[in-house]
């Protein structure tokens, strides 16, 4: 029940803000896939783990720094999930290079016996003096024919029906993949690139210039201000401006 709670809210959180990785939230590792998108919600929120999933849709909507952080560490994730899932089915397809010589033999060791149980059930009613009238043989060896024979257009259809269809289902599937990784990838550099760093932040603003300490104020007052030109001593002496008291 706590499971199937957290699910259906990461599923309800990453469909809001990350839709892709919302398709990615099933299989065995749904669990884990859901309790990773929560927690990064709820950190991104600066949310406890009893806020409710509206609560935390809320807040990121009414903060866009948050929420293409959190777009930032969804997308991460997501390249996560596919590379997991790429790394599945390679996986198989190694599986299925290694054993495929095996299973090829007895494959062809299979359809050989299907092949030489056929013709011995045709060279026993075929040849002369074979079941005569004897019916429940007959029965019985036109059963074992007809379970053959089905055997044998099996195999004909695997080799060259489904198994075709199949790979084509593959190629396209690896192709829409591929395209989708693409996509994830060039939305991620533009989220990233939207987000100037810190760094960046404090270089566009304009610097703070320093304040004025007190004997820079004073020597800057001293320099601005004009100081009266003194007329010599010799001058006022000689034009007999100069007042000397009695």
């Amino acid at each position: 029940m706590i499971q199937a709670l957290l699910i259906s809210s990461a599923i309800k959180i990453a469909a809001e803000f990350f839709p892709t990785l919302a398709t990615k939230i099933g299989g065995k590792n749904a669990g884990t896939v859901a309790e990773q998108i929560v927690e990064a919600a709820l950190t991104t929120a600066s949310l406890g783990p009893d806020a409710s999933v509206e609560e935390v849709i809320s807040k990121l909507r009414d903060d866009q720094q948050a929420q293409q952080e959190l777009q930032i560490k969804l997308s991460m994730l997501d390249a996560e999930e596919s590379a997991r899932e790429l790394a599945d089915r390679q996986s198989a397809r190694d599986y299925q290079a290694t054993v495929g010589a095996d299973g090829r033999m007895r494959a062809n060791l299979m359809l050989g016996a299907v092949v030489l149980g056929l013709i011995v059930c045709i060279f026993v009613i075929a040849r002369p003096g074979g079941v005569g009238d004897n019916n429940a043989a007959f029965g019985l060896i036109t059963t074992i024919a007809g379970a053959l024979l089905k055997m044998f257009s099996d195999a004909f259809a695997f080799e060259f029906g489904s198994s075709r269809g199949s790979r084509d289902k593959s190629e396209q599937i690896n192709r829409f993949t591929d395209q989708l990784e693409a996509v994830g990838r060039e939305n991620t550099a533009l989220i990233r690139r939207s987000i100037p760093p810190a760094a960046a932040q404090q270089a566009a603003a304009p610097p703070t210039p320093p304040a004025a300490t007190a004997p820079e104020t004073q020597s800057a007052a001293l320099t601005t201000t004009r100081p009266a030109d003194p007329r010599p001593f010799s001058r006022m002496l000689t034009e007999g401006t100069l007042n000397i008291p009695v």
